[in-house]
């Protein structure tokens, strides 16, 4: 049995890699509705006061929380990053399998629905992943 500890995952929260190096901040959280679980968490990166930045998909597989330090720390590089890396403007389609499954391999795993076990889903999938809703950029819930 392990044990658990309150925390709180937030918008804006740091994340770092394991070598200590910021790889940028928490920006949304990616869930697949009908299994119930968070499969990415999409960090932002580099720009300038929120200016440019990019955005990345890193699988909540490689994610740990460090509660005592307000922050998460993922198994993951500035180059993974890169490589998946999207404009606010263009999000990919999270519920494409093609899609899920090159981020899977940059970061040498198996396809989320296989890690958890998921059936293959037949005929047309249902798109439980589409991009956040779209918000008011000045609200205070997308300000950190």
């Amino acid at each position: 049995y392990g044990y658990t500890v309150f925390g709180k995952v937030t918008a804006g929260m740091d994340v770092v890699n394991l070598q200590d190096e910021n790889l940028g901040d928490l920006e949304e959280l990616m869930i697949d509705m009908e299994e119930g679980r968070i499969v990415y968490g999409i960090v932002s990166y580099g720009g300038f006061l929120g200016i440019g930045e990019d955005l990345a998909p890193i699988p909540w597989e490689v994610v740990q929380l460090q509660a005592d330090e307000d922050q998460l720390v993922a198994d993951a590089t500035r180059d993974d990053l890169d490589a998946l890396s999207f404009s606010d403007d263009e999000w990919p389609d999270f519920a494409d399998r093609e899609y899920s499954q090159q981020v899977a391999a940059q970061y040498d795993l198996e396809p989320y629905w296989q890690i958890y076990g998921y059936d293959e889903p037949e005929g047309e999938p249902h798109r439980p992943m589409d991009r956040p809703m779209d918000r008011d950029k000045d609200s205070p819930e997308r300000q950190h």
